[in-house]
């Protein structure tokens, strides 16, 4: 490891963490959180996934907690995530990181029993990672018995509590308003430390409610926007082949998939994402779906049987990727295009995590404007390509943006002219009355 984490002063023992983990130097976000969360700041930051943000907090975070360890009670620091998997990613994390610490860290998450989490609450963690529905759970009756004990035994110290928890992080922070944990969140803060420092994090720039949400949560807070990518990252490949129709566009995903190697297929919804799987499957295509609705045991079977590469092909929807952080995944696929170019961006960043990927659309002519749409967020125009035999019989749609009306001089009005009637102007002879015929 090179003396560059060094001079961010951290403590040797996380020092040697990252010596053993294989980390020579800080990314940009760690480079900018770091000195920023170890002098007691808020942060509200905007980092992409695969820039490195979950050192960027977790080695302040482990760092502050072994300044002050020893202290009873626990925990004394929280990390709120939006899924199971990334909790366990964040876990996975955490735990290399103070292998060589005498720090006690525990996660729970939805899809897990309460016995196995009760066991590990009970040991009083210095660190807490969790998802907000479970832990609002486990500090609400529907944990509890009568007695306001644990359903499934009893907790160190008799209860669950937040009141020590003096650091808390906010990972993927965006992602969990959306979900609707924003309520369980403001619960949950209202019951730790008064003087406690928050770290958000958001994947996202199209973030206007968690910008809202952080300032009236945050104190004088550090804004750091290092590694918000407008753009795919230049390793990653990015093409676009153009389909005639659904069939079309099967054919080309069956052609891109026989290639090999890991892939993730983007769906727009969970049945489109169940229909592309079994059509896979009926094709001898190893694969899996992956979507919010299914079990929790189905996904983390899915989920580890892409890991491991037996089911190397998973069809899966924005919301349920989220937190998935697999290497060598060699291609993302669109088969659905996203609404949102950030979407584009942010999915494309499952490949190419220290080697090169390749990010494929599979554009339809009703497409081509989000293609478009795209290419102008990311200020670079996507190579096209074709197959052989799988060639689109139909040209790519043109969309040529509408253009103001030029402006010509304005021509010079005529006179007006003063509007005449016919009665007005026909013969009526002398008028009759006293003054016309008749008249002496």
């Amino acid at each position: 490891m090179s003396d560059e984490f060094a001079e961010l002063d951290l403590d040797p023992r996380l020092l040697r963490a990252l010596g053993a983990m294989g980390f020579d130097a800080p990314t940009e976000v760690q480079r900018a959180v770091i000195p920023e969360a170890l002098a007691g700041r808020d942060i509200l930051a905007h980092a992409p996934t695969g820039t490195g943000k979950t050192l960027a907090y977790l080695l302040p975070l482990l760092h502050l907690l072994l300044e002050n360890h020893g202290h009873k009670g626990g925990p004394h620091a929280a990390v709120l995530v939006p899924t199971r998997e990334l909790a366990k990613q964040v876990f996975k994390e955490a735990i290399r990181l103070a292998e060589f610490t005498t720090l006690r860290i525990a996660s729970i998450a939805g899809g897990e029993s309460y016995q196995e989490q009760l066991q590990r609450l009970s040991r009083a963690p210095d660190l807490l990672i969790a998802t907000p529905g479970r832990l609002q759970a486990w500090l609400e009756d529907d944990c509890k018995d009568a007695g306001g004990r644990a359903r499934h035994g009893a907790l160190a110290e008799g209860e669950l509590a937040l009141f020590d928890v003096g650091l808390c992080v906010l990972d993927e922070a965006d992602r969990m308003l959306d979900l609707g944990f924003g309520p369980q969140i403001l619960d949950l803060l209202g019951l730790m430390a008064d003087k406690r420092q928050l770290l958000f994090f958001s994947a996202t720039l199209e973030a206007d409610a968690i910008n809202a949400f952080a300032l009236e949560q945050l104190k004088d807070p550090q804004l750091v926007e290092v590694g918000v990518a407008r753009s795919v990252p230049a390793h990653i490949t990015q093409t676009a082949y153009f389909a005639d129709s659904l069939d079309h566009k099967l054919a080309l995903l069956q052609a891109i998939l026989a290639e090999g190697g890991r892939s993730i297929v983007f769906t727009y919804s969970r049945v489109r994402a169940e229909e592309v799987a079994a059509w896979l499957r009926e094709r001898a295509i190893a694969c899996n779906a992956l979507h919010g609705e299914m079990e929790q045991r189905q996904r983390n079977r899915a989920v580890r049987q892409f890991a491991e590469g037996t089911e190397p092909v998973l069809v899966s929807t924005d919301l349920a990727a989220r937190g998935l952080h697999i290497e060598e995944v060699a291609r993302v696929i669109h088969f659905d295009l996203p609404r949102s170019a950030e979407i584009y961006v942010h999915r494309s960043g499952r490949t190419g995590r220290n080697a090169a990927g390749e990010s494929i659309l599979l554009v339809e002519a009703h497409d081509a404007r989000l293609l478009g749409r795209i290419e102008r967020y990311q200020k670079q125009e996507i190579a096209r390509a074709v197959r052989p035999g799988l060639e689109p019989r139909h040209k790519e749609p043109e969309f040529k943006r509408k253009k103001k009306p030029k402006t010509k001089p304005e021509a010079k009005a005529p006179a007006k002219r003063e509007k005449k009637r016919w009665r007005d102007t026909k013969n009526k002879g002398k008028p009759k009355g006293p003054l016309g015929r008749g008249s002496s």
